[in-house]
């Protein structure tokens, strides 16, 4: 996974419903691009920068609707704005990283081989796989993920019979019950010029970049 360029969280294109509060007035908007920080958000209403509002949608069939206060961060012309998340609730963000990870599963170009990795962190360790990698971070299979922010040291073997690569990575996001990403922040150049060659030869898993 490429983590869509390792922003905090992942993101996937959607068309949801949403109602939006703005100035005291319910207006019909609709949701695209959807991530655990916030949204593409299109409306027939002109917003500035800064622009505040409270959302109310649904992220699936099979998920309760989620509320959450947002915020115009940017505009993207003939497309809509971009709305950053400022409050909240822990449950509501698990959901929407929930429907997230879950349809960018569905969208894999290829289907890939798991690969095992060893997690050590606060001298315990354990083993999970990953089907998802990028020359800077890493997706991993948990059912109890670490914390965002905790660190970890792993250790895992490319297809490609060099020798097994150690890392440091630190938790950028995590979703109970689905797995973890982490970000790259001690690596050896050379595995990662390994990473990198493994990844351009389809052997890791990578989005199509219109997702």
């Amino acid at each position: 996974m490429d983590f869509n360029n390792l922003r905090r969280f992942p993101r996937v294109n959607v068309d949801l419903a949403a109602t939006c509060k703005i100035a005291g007035k319910n207006r019909r908007c609709r949701i695209a691009d959807l991530g655990g920080n916030g949204f593409l958000l299109t409306t027939s209403d002109d917003l500035a920068l800064g622009t505040e509002m409270d959302v109310k949608f649904r992220p699936s069939l099979r998920h309760p609707s989620v509320c959450a206060r947002v915020q115009v961060r940017y505009q993207v012309p003939a497309r809509g704005y971009g709305v950053e998340f400022t409050a909240i609730s822990p449950d509501d963000r698990q959901i929407i990283l929930k429907v997230v990870l879950s349809r960018l599963r569905e969208k894999r170009l290829y289907p890939r081989r798991p690969f095992v990795v060893q997690v050590v962190h606060a001298k315990e360790y354990s083993l999970t796989y990953s089907r998802n990698i990028s020359v800077r971070g890493i997706y991993l299979s948990a059912k109890d993920p670490l914390a965002t922010g905790s660190i970890a040291t792993l250790r895992f073997a490319l297809d490609d019979e060099g020798p097994t690569i150690v890392a440091t990575g630190a938790v950028r996001y995590s979703a109970k019950g689905h797995g973890m990403g982490l970000m790259f922040i001690e690596i050896k150049p050379e595995d990662q010029s390994r990473i990198d060659f493994y990844v351009s030869k389809g052997e890791s898993s990578v989005f199509s970049p219109s997702q």
